[in-house]
C-alpha cells in the first residue's frame, strides 16, 4: 500500500492518456523478488514494482490486471502477446532488447554484486553445483563463466534445494537473501560475492506497442521530475544488515 504523502501525490498526477475509454492493460509479474515484488500475508502482490506499477497506471488511465507468473515465461509470454507490460525489476539487456522493447529507465544501471549463499562458509567456488534462477542476470553471468549450475523457477525453490543439500551454493541478489534469511533460511551464510553485468532497470513493452510505450515513459519521467520515484526508493529499500 503507498503510503499517505505517496498517496496525496499520486491524486495530484496529470493524466496521460487520451479522453477514450480506459484502456484494459495486463501486466506480468513474479512475486519471488523482494522487495521488487512479493506477496503480503494475504496472498496479495506487494513492492516497488507494485507501487510503480499502480502509479503509472493511474497516469495513463489504465484498467490493470497484474499476473504472478513464473520469471522465465514472462518476456516469452509478452512478446507472444499474452501481457502488455512486465514490471519485475527487469535489466533492459541487449538480449531481452531483440524481443521486447523497454521504456525508459525507473533505475539506472550500474555496478551489480551477485552474493553465493551456502551451509558451509568455506565452500569452493569451482567446485561447487550452483543453483539460480531460471532467466535472470545471474542465471547468464553463471553460464557465461562456465559454472555448475542447476536452474529453478524461482530463487525460494533454489534456496529450497540448498536446504536438502541437492545444490552447494544459491547465486543471487544480496536484497533477496536478506529477505530469505529473515523469513526462513536462517542457516544461510555468505559465502562469496561477484560483479554482475547490469543494465538499466525498466518495463518491458510488447513490441509493436509504440503508442503505450510513449505513455510509460512520459509517466516514469513525470514520477521522476516529481520525486515520486525517491519516494518509492525510500518507501522498499532501507539500509540493515547483511548476510
Amino acid at each position: 500500500m503507498i503510503r499517505p504523502v505517496a498517496l496525496l501525490a499520486c491524486l495530484a498526477l496529470p493524466v496521460l492518456s487520451s479522453p477514450a475509454a480506459a484502456d484494459a492493460i495486463r501486466i506480468g509479474t513474479e512475486s519471488g523478488y523482494p522487495p521488487y515484488m512479493s506477496l503480503d500475508a494475504a496472498g496479495r502482490l506487494q513492492g516497488y514494482d507494485k507501487d510503480l506499477g499502480d502509479l503509472i497506471c493511474t497516469m495513463i488511465e489504465a484498467d490493470c490486471t497484474w499476473t504472478d507468473a513464473a520469471f522465465d515465461s514472462l518476456l516469452p509470454d509478452l512478446a507472444a502477446g499474452q501481457y502488455d507490460l512486465v514490471i519485475a525489476a527487469l535489466a533492459a539487456s541487449p538480449e531481452r532488447q531483440l524481443t521486447v522493447d523497454f521504456s525508459a529507465p525507473y533505475m539506472t544501471g550500474g555496478e551489480n554484486i551477485g552474493v553465493f549463499a551456502g551451509l558451509t562458509p568455506g565452500q569452493p567456488l569451482d567446485s561447487a553445483r550452483i543453483g539460480v534462477q531460471a532467466g535472470t542476470i545471474h542465471a547468464q553471468h553463471l553460464i557465461d563463466t562456465g559454472r555448475n549450475v542447476t536452474l529453478f523457477p524461482s530463487n525460494d525453490a533454489a534456496l529450497d534445494a540448498l536446504m536438502r543439500r541437492e545444490v552447494d551454493l544459491v547465486f543471487t541478489s544480496d536484497l533477496v537473501l536478506r529477505d530469505a534469511f529473515e523469513r526462513r533460511y536462517p542457516a544461510l551464510r555468505r559465502v562469496a560475492e561477484e560483479a554482475v553485468q547490469a543494465w538499466d532497470t525498466a518495463v518491458a513493452v510488447r513490441k509493436g506497442a509504440g503508442t503505450l510505450l510513449d505513455r510509460v515513459n512520459l509517466a516514469i519521467e513525470t514520477l521522476r521530475v516529481n520525486g515520486m520515484l525517491d519516494q518509492l526508493e525510500d518507501k522498499w529499500f532501507v539500509d540493515g544488515q547483511t548476510l
